[in-house]
């Protein structure tokens, strides 16, 4: 899920990322949207704006500077291959304890409904 808003408006806050780690980092091209570990807890979804060797220079499309590190196969996950908008506010939610409560109590209830006997109306016809 897209915290920040680096790579809008092509990938706009919330955003949920497909990332396809198949894809080796040696068929990227200037222009792909790749994602990559900037450091062990952060994840980041740039663009690539330059190749150097086995260097892939990157810059989130909102931002005015590359990023500080180049990637490289160490950091490489892998490329962005599909984009939903906005669908990601619902792990967001359900990730704090309010979002936890009412999954829960949904399920609660459809587990409830679920067990109360249907009665059938006998018409005649």
């Amino acid at each position: 899920m897209v915290k920040t808003g680096s790579m809008e408006p092509a990938i706009p806050v919330h955003s949920l990322c497909f990332v396809n780690e198949n894809v080796p980092l040696s068929s990227i091209s200037v222009g792909d949207v790749i994602s990559f570990r900037a450091d062990e807890d952060l994840l980041v979804t740039h663009r690539v704006v330059e190749i150097n060797g086995g260097e892939y220079t990157t810059r989130g499309d909102a931002n005015n500077a590359d990023d500080a590190s180049p990637v490289t196969d160490a950091n490489y996950i892998g490329k962005t291959f599909c984009v939903i908008p906005n669908i990601g506010v619902i792990p967001g939610f359900l990730h704090t304890t309010s979002g936890k409560i009412i999954a829960c109590t949904i399920v609660l209830i459809l587990l409830i409904l679920s067990s109360v006997p249907v009665q059938k109306n006998d018409v005649p016809g």
